[in-house]
């Protein structure tokens, strides 16, 4: 608010208070990213001093390969493989499921008074602060995959010898690593932002599952339980599909095929889920606690 003075009629001033235009919105999210990585630097550099410690013993482990393979050429060992597969994006996956907690660390729906005093609304300052998390995601997964095919790299170069690839892996398989990292940070981010104690609604999740399973069995419906459960895990848009698991058996050809529908079906459909879930849990209060 400022304070504009202006002139009567009487020829005298007078001060009139006018609010401050709100910010765009490109300003707001450029400063929840800034906030957000000033937050996780500390841990970007453990995770960065964890792929050099990682490379540096990957090389030497190749390099003591070569030197002895060079020197005993009747008893070859075989090269570790550095090959990307769909399913290495696990490791983005992990992550994901660590940042919500460290982006809302100390700040569960009790503790966020002071989002009244943002130029936006609760709900939207919320959701930039998790799309601020989303895009520092992205940014590490990136360089996750750089590490990934430059590790392959060097150590093809050291060893003399290409990496093995799967001849039915596909170059769109490099994107699987983003949906994955993606929908687990959606889906943990609406537990993060919405409860107190949002392992307890991860874990009260997995426990009704559980005891569902348990009654079912009790009166005789188990089987079709674990049959709906079996989809929404491992079916064929279940959530490990969304997670990674890309590759399905083909019985007219015998192999483990990826399936590029099946990937972006199960991606949207949880990633729709977890959006929804967020929006939900971030418009759920109006007023201060």
């Amino acid at each position: 608010m400022t304070a504009v003075p202006v002139a009567s009629d009487a020829g005298s001033r007078k001060t009139v208070s006018r609010l401050h235009a709100a910010p765009a919105w490109t300003t707001i999210v450029l400063e929840q990213i800034r906030a957000v990585g000033l937050l996780a630097r500390l841990a970007g550099l453990v995770v960065v001093g964890v792929g050099v410690m990682l490379s540096a013993v990957a090389v030497w482990n190749v390099w003591t390969l070569r030197t002895f393979n060079e020197a005993h050429p009747k008893h070859l060992l075989t090269y570790p493989d550095f090959t990307f597969i769909a399913e290495a994006g696990i490791v983005m996956v992990g992550i994901a499921c660590l940042l919500p907690f460290m982006v809302w660390q100390d700040e569960d729906p009790t503790r966020r008074l002071y989002h009244w005093a943002m130029p936006v609304s609760r709900p939207a300052h919320a959701l930039a602060k998790v799309f601020a998390g989303w895009f520092w995601l992205m940014c590490l997964t990136l360089v996750y995959l750089v590490w990934v095919a430059g590790l392959a790299g060097v150590t093809t170069l050291i060893s003399g010898q290409p990496q093995p690839q799967s001849p039915t892996f596909r170059l769109w398989e490099w994107c699987v690593p983003f949906t994955s990292a993606t929908v687990t940070y959606v889906l943990i981010s609406a537990a993060t932002v919405g409860a107190r104690r949002p392992l307890v609604w991860i874990g009260g999740v997995i426990t009704m599952f559980m005891g569902a399973s348990l009654l079912l069995s009790k009166l005789g419906k188990k089987d079709a339980f674990e049959h709906f459960t079996r989809a929404v895990l491992n079916g064929t848009y279940g959530i490990a599909t969304a997670l990674g698991r890309v590759h399905f058996d083909d019985a007219t050809q015998r192999a483990s095929l990826p399936r590029a529908d099946f990937w972006l079906g199960a991606s949207a459909i949880w990633c729709a889920i977890g959006v929804a879930a967020l929006l939900a849990v971030s418009c759920r209060h109006t007023e201060p606690l």
